[in-house]
């Protein structure tokens, strides 16, 4: 098998051009040398062969407006540092239904909070990809929130959207961010197993990334999970996002959060859907 490529990024403005097989999941990643790559004149061509995981590079979160938060407004909880190296997607394969290629971040801080909002840092794919068949501008995902399972892992579903528009308005360097409502929002009080984990998969199942979320090589959070397709060449089931992508240490995955009251749990139907998604280990 042969691992995701990565390749060094050049001098600011210098175009990359990039072949990439149809595979399991793409990652272009621009800060690390190349495992396999062929230089033609003075670019670099770079060839993947069923590779398991595609990336793009440097970049930064670009095009928000900060606003002054007032009293009341949700807090934005995140792990990375606003920043990202890469950005990270499953395609083909690796996204595979009904949640295979799902990324999943741990919140601690939902024991005492409300989350209404999934927020997620992304970018899509370079020109050179689009022009390769790459998909371009809005992707469907569905979103999660998991109660934790024993063993700190995604457990029970305690929220699922399925075919959330995700807007995808900046192209790899740039960055956007999206906010997702979570609604009915999760209360502290429908989780018993010590935090929340939230995430999303990409809905385009056995076809090209719609998007990439944000990857932090050098951030101070948590790698967080990936659900592993079994076959692939990796451990499969929940696994650290690093296994697969090696170097990330924090997602651009994060929740709108405010402080949970004394509300009572409103009853629901989740049960049926709870027994189902119970997850694996």
């Amino acid at each position: 098998m042969i691992r995701p490529v990565q390749h060094r990024r050049t001098e600011l403005g210098r175009r990359m051009t990039m072949g990439v097989a149809r595979d399991v999941a793409i990652r272009v990643t621009m800060s690390v040398a190349a495992r396999v790559a062929m230089h033609v004149g003075a670019g670099m061509r770079m060839g993947v062969a069923m590779s398991v995981a595609l990336t793009v590079g440097i970049g930064a979160l670009t095009g928000l407006v900060p606003t002054a938060a007032t009293a009341g407004d949700p807090e934005v909880i995140l792990r990375g540092d606003g920043t990202y190296e890469n950005a990270i997607a499953w395609q083909y394969e690796g996204a595979a239904l009904p949640d295979y290629g799902a990324f999943a971040v741990r919140f601690p801080e939902s024991t005492t909070s409300v989350i209404s909002g999934l927020v997620l840092d992304v970018t899509g794919a370079p020109p050179a990809l689009v022009a390769r068949g790459a998909r371009a501008g809005s992707a469907l995902v569905d979103v999660y929130v998991w109660d934790e399972a024993e063993g700190s892992l995604p457990g029970v579903v305690v929220h699922l959207e399925t075919g959330v528009s995700l807007e995808v308005s900046s192209a790899w360097p740039e960055f956007s961010r999206a906010v997702l409502a979570i609604d009915p929002p999760v209360r502290c009080q429908q989780l018993t197993g010590g935090a929340a984990w939230a995430g999303f998969w990409g809905n385009w199942a056995n076809g090209p990334a719609g998007a990439f979320v944000g990857a932090d090589q050098d951030g101070f959070g948590t790698a967080g999970l990936t659900l592993i397709t079994p076959g692939l060449g990796f451990p499969s089931g929940w696994q650290e996002t690093s296994v697969a992508f090696p170097g990330v240490t924090a997602l651009g995955i994060g929740i709108l959060a405010e402080p949970c009251g004394l509300e009572p749990v409103l009853p629901s139907t989740w049960g049926s859907i709870k027994r189902q998604f119970h997850r694996r280990s």
